[in-house]
C-alpha cells in the first residue's frame, strides 16, 4: 500500500538493475495490486502468504519463462 516503507528502495535497485544491464522483474506492482487481499502469512508473520507466492509465480512465468518455454517449442533453423 502507501505506507509500503522500501518503495524507494525499488526504485533505486530498478535504476540500478536498468544502467547494468540486468535483467530483473519488480513484483512491487504485481503485488500492489493485490495489497487489499492480505498477502501475508498471517499479522505476526509477515512472509508471503500462498497467494503472494502464486502472483509472483505467475509474473516470472509471463516475464522469463514463457518466452523461454517458446524459444525452446520453436524449431532449430540451420545458420542464416
Amino acid at each position: 500500500g502507501a505506507d509500503y516503507p522500501f518503495r524507494e528502495a525499488h526504485e533505486v535497485l530498478n535504476d540500478y538493475w536498468r544502467e547494468n544491464g540486468v535483467p530483473a522483474i519488480d513484483l512491487l506492482p504485481v503485488m500492489e495490486a493485490h495489497a487489499s487481499e492480505g498477502l501475508m502469512v498471517n499479522r505476526f508473520d509477515a512472509h508471503p502468504n500462498r497467494q503472494a507466492h502464486a502472483l509472483a509465480a505467475g509474473a516470472i512465468w509471463d516475464e522469463v519463462l514463457c518466452e523461454l518455454v517458446d524459444e525452446l517449442r520453436s524449431p532449430v533453423t540451420g545458420p542464416q
